[in-house]
């Protein structure tokens, strides 16, 4: 199709429509597209193509977006870019002991595995050291629980080896039906998962706070403490991979799957801020998304 051109008069700044992916010549500084695949506006700055910001979702300290869109290949081992409002572009590599899918009717918005099998995302061979040394953090995902008692540990999302000194994530106990999160080694007292569907679910460790850990389940705080307020052990500073559905094997961020998988989950997004969310900045992310999500 002829490119719109936009702008002041004469202007060479054009708008070439709807595409999948970002043109790979002839842009200029101030070019827009829609991008079909992402569902997002975006603008070349003059040396590659950025998403403008979307006000939906709380931006602000957003260090990494794990996007399920932005996967070509959902095959083991297949990778993908952070969704473009990253601070940090990190690379997720997917992991499965089946069949990985996009879930039906979610608009490439959520993954599963087949069966009773298994699916998981790490950043790979990618320590993202914004999240080192620092005390107030938020992680963020929409999760499908497709069975209320796995009968075993489980580990959805953090940055944690589950678990050390200095690690912080969202955890499901031993007795596989209750969840909860965790800092150091420290885990809340974990509470009754909730029922088979969609939910949105956070972690928050703010000092600020009288409780400095919160756990929110679908914009809700389902569990709350104080523990590890002033202690250097809770402060997250490790050499772990940010994981989805999995924890990192050991102190490290290489490695060939991540540990403490779990059957019969989906993953949607997933968000890591090195900034603590308050409640109302949850709801803003959960109404952006819940249509997507069917809740």
């Amino acid at each position: 199709m002829s490119p719109l051109y936009v702008g002041p008069a004469n202007s060479s700044n054009k708008f070439l429509g709807n595409k999948t992916s970002d043109p790979t010549s002839g842009n200029a500084e101030g070019d827009q597209y829609y991008n079909t695949t992402n569902d997002v506006l975006k603008t070349y700055n003059g040396s590659a193509w950025k998403a403008v910001k979307q006000e939906t979702i709380i931006t602000d300290n957003l260090e990494v977006w794990f996007d399920p869109r932005n996967f070509s290949s959902l095959s083991n081992g297949s990778t993908a870019l952070s969704n473009d409002l990253s601070n940090t572009r990190a690379t997720w590599t997917l992991w499965t002991n089946g069949t990985a899918s996009y879930v039906s009717g979610k608009g490439n918005q959520a993954i599963q595995a087949d069966g009773t099998n298994k699916v998981a995302f790490w950043t790979n061979n990618q320590d993202i050291t914004a999240f080192d040394g620092i005390e107030n953090y938020t992680f963020e995902l929409w999760v499908y629980v497709g069975i209320q008692d796995i009968n075993t540990w489980g580990y959805i999302m953090g940055k944690s080896s589950f678990w050390s000194t200095n690690d912080g994530g969202i955890f499901i106990n031993s007795d596989g039906a209750n969840w909860g999160a965790h800092s150091a080694t420290s885990p809340q007292v974990a509470a009754d998962i909730q029922a088979n569907g969609w939910h949105h679910i956070a972690f928050v460790r703010n000092l600020a706070d009288a409780n400095c850990r919160k756990f929110y389940v679908d914009t809700s705080v389902y569990i709350q403490d104080n523990t590890g307020d002033g202690s250097s052990s809770h402060t997250l500073n490790n050499n772990c991979a940010l994981t989805v559905g999995g924890s990192s094997a050991g102190n490290a961020n290489v490695f060939s799957n991540p540990n403490y998988t779990i059957q019969n989950y989906a993953y949607g997004h997933a968000r890591f801020y090195t900034a603590a969310l308050s409640a109302t900045e949850l709801a803003v992310n959960y109404n952006a998304e819940r249509a997507v999500y069917g809740v």
